[in-house]
């Protein structure tokens, strides 16, 4: 992998298609997982597909942690004898703290030298904005080029998603078994979306999860408003939904390039099996490698 002078680093809650993250990412760091008495490293004792069936095997109980401190130094010291300097673009830190330890390790090694961004997105949000990053890097961008790439991708993705149910919400203290009981009787499914600061909001709800699938794909296309953008979906375990998605998403912004991967373990933990995500960037404003083809009109 030639990525010139700067080596991009991310976490394992990055869905990202793997063509992408071969071309330009250096390292993926591992979340660490609990599941059944048992810890594992996400992406690494187990792929998207292992960890569902785990998951489920599970009653869907599991939890998940940041990398240490002193993991993310072994990585930015590795790196840097064959690289100038490092990017590190992670999980947002409102849901996670792996971007505090992150930024703890290169304060360790040389702040000057490792620079850590928060994404304030999660699975394919996270990836879209690595992928910015990295296209800058292979153009040749200097360090804080690149990083004003970053930040930029960063304020211009969103990621809206629909829940199949509210039971791992329950399990986690998000909601109440009331609540979650109640929407189950009326097919109630729950929409979110992940805001600019990073946070989870609720973002309404629709009888079905087709129509909330079809909402999800409306928002994308909202806050796209009509100019070029970027897409990617992914699902826990839902192919065909996810499938669905892309095919209405087509309808909305043309025959444009839009890969579905399934989601890392992090992310499934939170949401459950069955979600469907999406991340929309606007690339009005972002300098792309290859931006993608056809209209969003």
């Amino acid at each position: 992998m030639d990525m010139g002078k700067i080596a991009l680093v991310t976490d394992s809650t990055c869905d990202l298609r793997g063509a992408e993250q071969a071309k330009y990412v250096a390292t993926v760091v591992p979340l660490h997982v609990w599941s059944g008495g048992t810890s594992y490293l996400d992406r690494v004792d187990f792929d998207s597909a292992g960890f569902f069936k785990l998951f489920r095997a599970a009653g869907q109980a599991a939890q998940s942690s940041q990398p240490s401190v002193g993991e993310f130094v072994d990585v930015y010291r590795t790196l840097l004898q064959d690289y100038d300097s490092v990017i590190s673009v992670h999980i947002s830190a409102r849901l996670s703290g792996t971007v505090q330890t992150a930024a703890m390790a290169a304060e360790a090694v040389d702040a000057a030298r490792v620079r850590v961004v928060d994404s304030r997105k999660v699975s394919v949000g996270v990836g879209l904005v690595v992928q910015a990053a990295g296209e800058a890097i292979a153009a040749g961008k200097t360090l804080e080029e690149t990083m004003a790439v970053a930040e930029l991708a960063a304020d211009q993705t969103r990621v809206y998603s629909a829940l199949p149910s509210l039971d791992v919400a329950v399990k986690g203290g998000r909601t109440s078994a009331n609540t979650a009981r109640f929407a189950g009787l009326i097919k109630l499914k729950p929409l979110i979306v992940f805001d600019n600061e990073g946070a989870v909001q609720t973002d309404g709800a629709r009888l079905g999860y087709s129509r909330a699938l079809r909402a999800v794909a409306e928002r994308v296309a909202d806050y796209a408003g009509g100019d070029p953008a970027r897409l990617a979906i992914a699902h826990a375990d839902g192919p065909r939904d996810a499938r669905y998605v892309q095919e209405r998403l087509k309808m909305l912004f043309g025959d444009v390039d839009i890969p579905v991967v399934e989601a890392g373990a992090v992310i499934t933990t939170h949401v459950g099996l069955g979600t469907v995500a999406v991340a929309v960037q606007r690339l009005r404003s972002l300098p792309v490698a290859n931006p993608p083809e056809g209209s969003t009109s």
